[in-house]
């Protein structure tokens, strides 16, 4: 439980200064023109997304398996505040993703060491990758997604495996139907450009955890 709640404080906390830090794309890349920069953030965008990381963290704590919270204290530090960059600019900065690749590489280690459980690292990693697989398909099939969904996804798909494979199920089904409900709104405000999914991963995921 503390864990979650440590996680939920130290993204609380960094966020600003994540935010200073992150990189902006190439100026070449399509659409870069137009996008605002992670910097100029509003100020009520920040405290909704603190407001948003609290909210995810706190049920967690109280409902997971103690041997899950260090894969999903990942969740709440890195992938939470990425779907809520996502939402608020419809890019997802590659840096943070492969950060938080590689602490939940640590975190399923670090999970199945002090549970006695080798099997967290395979089902976390197979997870991971069957769910980066199907959005790599669906991204190279030009349906709105772009390759920021693939890198996301690593992230709460290799939680999800972690919990066990119906959990993987549910939460891959739940986070596609929410990411396909965000694109169909977008579409009927006359929006034609890329759409943010990867809130709808995270809700689909999170909801998971919490039924699992």
């Amino acid at each position: 439980m503390m864990l979650l709640i440590a996680a939920a404080l130290i993204a609380c906390v960094g966020l600003g200064p994540a935010l200073r830090l992150l990189p902006e794309p190439p100026a070449d890349t399509p659409g870069a023109e137009t996008k605002l920069p992670y910097a100029d953030l509003p100020g009520r965008w920040r405290w909704a997304t603190r407001l948003v990381i609290v909210v995810a963290a706190a049920p967690l704590a109280l409902r997971l398996d103690p041997a899950m919270a260090p894969v999903w204290a990942v969740v709440v530090m890195v992938a939470v505040p990425l779907a809520c960059i996502d939402a608020a600019t419809t890019w997802l900065p590659r840096l943070p993703c492969q950060i938080g690749w590689a602490m939940t590489a640590l975190a399923l280690i670090a999970s199945a060491w002090a549970n006695d459980r080798i099997d967290i690292i395979w089902m976390g990693a197979v997870g991971g990758g069957a769910a980066a697989a199907i959005l790599w398909l669906v991204w190279r099939l030009r349906a709105g997604l772009g390759f920021g969904d693939v890198r996301f996804v690593l992230i709460t798909g290799a939680a999800l495996g972690a919990l066990g494979w119906p959990a993987w199920w549910w939460g891959m089904v739940a986070g596609t139907a929410l990411g396909a409900a965000t694109g169909i709104i977008w579409r009927s405000r006359g929006r034609r450009d890329g759409f943010p999914y990867a809130p709808g991963l995270a809700a689909g995921a999170w909801l998971a955890a919490l039924a699992g």
